[in-house]
């Protein structure tokens, strides 16, 4: 139900943007989210808490902000139905919508140790050619595959990693 009211916050935000406004909104929308952390997000959704102080504590927030006003509509409007909580999935959301839009897909790489930024680019040059779309790399840092990397695109993903390799010996040898 969580999704659901927030896919419908996303679009609304999409549906009231231009083309050119999705990225530098969608970095506004991640800002805000970060200004919020668990202990925010609890109180926020919280049945304990009355409605109007949820709102007024949002709205002096956003106040202080300097944030597109259709942005800051959506926002006090999900404030204002007791739905802010909901914030982190709503950005999620409108990024999906915003990825959609713009034809880009988003690729994790999951590497060993941090990669220079020649390696990233030759990585994303390559996950390009491979979807045929633009790609935004999301980069994260795991010490248990070993080394190597590992790629996913969508529900594609590519493991040239020194675990599963050495996983896949183990069940050959097994055999």
């Amino acid at each position: 139900m969580d999704v659901r009211k927030a896919k419908k916050y996303a679009k609304e935000l999409v549906n009231k943007l231009a083309k050119e406004e999705l990225e530098e909104v969608h970095e506004e929308l991640y800002e805000v989210v970060s200004l919020f952390d668990e202990k925010a997000i609890k109180y926020l959704s919280s049945p304990a808490v009355d409605k109007k102080e949820k709102f007024d504590f949002v709205k002096k927030i956003l106040d202080k902000l300097d944030i597109t006003i259709e942005l800051k509509e959506v926002l006090l409007e999900m404030a204002e139905k007791g739905d802010f909580h909901l914030i982190k999935v709503v950005e999620q959301e409108f990024k999906k919508y915003v990825d959609f839009i713009l034809g880009r897909v988003q690729a994790e790489l999951i590497s060993t140790t941090n990669l220079d930024k020649e390696t990233l680019k030759f990585v994303k040059e390559q996950v390009e050619k491979i979807s045929g779309k633009k790609v935004g790399l999301n980069v994260t840092i795991d010490p248990s595959i070993i080394g190597g990397f590992i790629v996913k695109v969508g529900d594609r993903v590519i493991d040239a990693s020194i675990k599963t390799q050495l996983e896949t010996i183990k069940r050959e040898l097994a055999e």
